[in-house]
């Protein structure tokens, strides 16, 4: 073997959900000098979708016993792996739980022993020690693996006692033959002290591999999003956020959204629901009226896009994770009449779709991309628009409100953003446009913003207040003059159906006249003005819209005489 090339600490670990204090062997530092590949990694979650689609009465799982104590390390390696316990220093001659391709490699033997046996491979899916024997195979299965040199636990098979399956506990009813899910571990419990650490795990315990979690995703989502800023082992100073993350854990334990139905018909109808906020992005999947699956994405706080493209891109996440689930047609539903109008026209053609501004050439590369998607995987895919009170992926867009106008709770999260507020109102000045613009501008400028600081400095102006009569009004200019006829006001006005070429006198005589006009043409009016002037005389000003016949050539050359 040679000399020792290792030394792996040992550690004490609290294991909550058993009450047991267990040595662990700290790999962290080996892990470092170990590049695993994880090209061929399984991902829990298309596990979780494979075996949802599979699942039956008669299924099997079988479980190997002692996973990775069954694998046998190279002599070659084992100076990496030591250990000293009581001055003896010891080599592990077995594959250790901690290193970084532990899993890696043990689905690769598992697949291999699958694989020896072509027939039962097709009936078998395997996720690292798991493993789904659909047909009744789970004996045969045990009995495969025991003669490639892997011990397996006894078979269970999905009754009406509760089954350990992808970390969920499953079930069947025995009425209706349904099963269904719910989550395996306690609830956890919030420590006095917490640090960054601390949130990101309760908050993953809470909703990690969980198909469906409801209002969970986007509370603990905005709960990690208000530590970015804290360092992971320093505490969280920060009191709102221990209050929000106490809330969360107290609502979850009255009434925890983290169940559903487990089988899944495959080659099924899907409905998906999307939605999107200021806050976040959100989708459920259902099958009938049953949830079974649901996603949260969080918008960036910097976010400037107008809340139409978030729902459109609502709908193509929500279209993507339902293609997964490999349905025959997919109904969306979404509560914005925009994107509902601009989905059914790229899907039906029967009319051209209507965008326009600065996002309409984003908003149609989305709308091939949909398009794409529906004629690749051959599906019938119709939109329908329901209001917002009855759309289920609504409360996977919010969190409390109380949450939001914590100042002190959002301040961690906007502290990444350097700005100063005169610069913000300077922008904003330009031309008072609303928030979404104004926030445009300053990101074009190199300033980064929130869009909360956009929406304060909106409020504040009182140019942009004064749209309200009870607020104030613009300071208005004058227009008149001391002189009578030098500056006159030129306008066509209709009355009924008749035209009248109006001039006002802005000096002290307010003198009106009125000229009939047979037609707006640009012939008619320099006649009516060249009669007047010949009356009156030509005034030294003419103030003039931006009406065609006022633009025309006639009327510049009768200015220049």
């Amino acid at each position: 073997m040679g000399k020792p090339k290792g030394l792996l600490p040992l550690m004490c670990v609290i294991q909550d959900n058993k009450k047991k204090i267990r040595p662990v062997l700290d790999y962290r530092e080996l892990n470092t000098y170990v590049k695993a590949s994880t090209r061929d990694a399984d991902v829990i979650n298309d596990a979780m979708r494979e075996w949802r689609l599979m699942s039956k009465n008669s299924n099997d799982l079988v479980d190997l016993r002692s996973t990775y104590l069954q694998i046998h390390v190279h002599k070659r390696h084992w100076p990496y792996q030591t250990v000293i316990y009581k001055n003896q220093r010891y080599a592990l001659t077995r594959l250790g739980f901690g290193l970084s391709l532990a899993p890696v490699t043990m689905s690769s033997i598992l697949r291999y022993v699958l694989q020896q046996d072509s027939a039962l491979a097709k009936t078998t899916r395997g996720y690292i020690d798991d493993t789904l024997a659909t047909n009744g195979n789970g004996r045969k299965l045990v009995i495969h693996i025991k003669k490639r040199g892997l011990h397996a636990k006894a078979s269970e098979y999905f009754g009406e006692n509760p089954v350990r399956a992808l970390g969920l506990e499953v079930t069947v009813n025995p009425l209706t033959k349904e099963m269904f899910w719910k989550r395996r571990r306690e609830l956890p419990i919030i420590k006095s002290v917490l640090t960054k650490r601390d949130i990101l795990s309760l908050c993953g315990n809470l909703i990690a591999n969980l198909p469906v979690a409801g209002w969970l995703r986007p509370a603990c989502s905005y709960i990690k999003r208000c530590t970015n800023e804290a360092g992971w082992d320093e505490p969280i100073t920060n009191k709102y956020v221990i209050e929000m993350m106490q809330e969360v854990v107290d609502k979850a334990v009255k009434c925890d959204p983290a169940k559903g139905v487990w089988n899944v018909k495959p080659n099924a109808s899907l409905t998906v629901w999307c939605d999107a906020s200021s806050l976040a992005k959100g989708v459920v999947i259902t099958q009938g009226d049953r949830k079974i699956e649901d996603a949260t994405w969080l918008r960036p706080k910097s976010d400037a896009m107008h809340i139409n493209m978030a729902e459109l891109d609502a709908c193509i996440e929500g279209l993507n994770m339902a293609l997964k689930w490999n349905p025959s047609d997919v109904s969306i539903k979404t509560d914005s009449h925009s994107v509902f109008s601009w989905l059914n026209s790229e899907l039906t053609c029967d009319k051209p779709v209507k965008c326009a501004g600065q996002c309409e050439m984003l908003i149609r590369r989305r709308l091939q991309i949909f398009e794409k998607l529906v004629e690749d995987y051959v599906i019938n895919v119709t939109v329908t628009w329901v209001p917002t009170t009855k759309n289920i992926a609504d409360e996977l867009t919010r969190v409390p409100t109380k949450w939001i106008k914590n100042k002190v709770a959002t301040q961690e999260c906007n502290t990444i953003y350097k700005y100063n507020k005169q610069q913000i109102r300077k922008i904003h000045s330009l031309a008072h446009m609303g928030v979404s613009k104004s926030m445009e501008l300053c990101m074009r400028a190199g300033i980064h913003v929130t869009r909360d600081t956009v929406k304060q400095v909106v409020a504040e102006c009182d140019e942009c207040n004064s749209i309200d009569p009870n607020v104030m009004l613009w300071d208005k200019g004058n227009l008149g003059v001391s002189k009578v006829w030098e500056r006159v006001a030129c306008d066509v006005t209709h009355v009924d159906s008749s035209l009248y070429l109006t001039c006002i006198d802005c000096g002290p005589s307010r003198y009106t006249l009125w000229t009939p006009l047979s037609d707006e043409s640009a012939t008619r009016v320099v006649q009516a003005l060249e009669t007047i002037w010949s009356t009156f005389g030509p005034p030294s000003e003419v103030l003039l819209d931006n009406s065609k016949s006022f633009r025309s050539q006639l009327m510049q050359t009768m200015a220049a005489k």
